[in-house]
């Protein structure tokens, strides 16, 4: 895990940490019971496919900003932009397994594995 560092204008002029945590997916829409997304994995039907909202939290519970997740093109999950700020689309192209990885600023601070089974 990285330490995403904040700087809190103080009298002080002290500065705190916020450290990547865990990601949530709610809202879950579409083939939800072809879908499993949670912290620990994803798991998608293949050929089927979810909108979900994601957010990155920090170890106090509180949402991260810049959040961006990607995946290889040859990984067997699909990820797009989803109709609302803040939502993706996930979706089963081949079947195996492969990688989310999970960017905040830009720097990679946590891969989720991701499985996507045969109908």
């Amino acid at each position: 895990m990285r330490l995403r560092c904040v700087a809190f204008a103080t009298a002080a002029g002290l500065a705190g940490c916020a450290e990547y945590d865990h990601m949530r997916f709610t809202d879950v829409q579409g083939a939800t019971d072809r879908a499993d997304l949670s912290n620990e994995g994803i798991t998608l039907v293949h050929g089927f496919a979810v909108a979900a909202r994601g957010a990155a939290y920090d170890s106090d519970d509180d949402v991260l900003a810049n959040l961006t997740l990607h995946t290889d093109d040859s990984a067997p999950i699909g990820i797009a932009p989803g109709p609302n700020a803040g939502t993706y689309v996930f979706y089963g192209r081949t079947v195996g397994t492969g990688q989310l990885r999970v960017r905040i600023d830009g720097d990679q601070v946590a891969t989720i594995p991701v499985t996507v089974v045969a109908q």
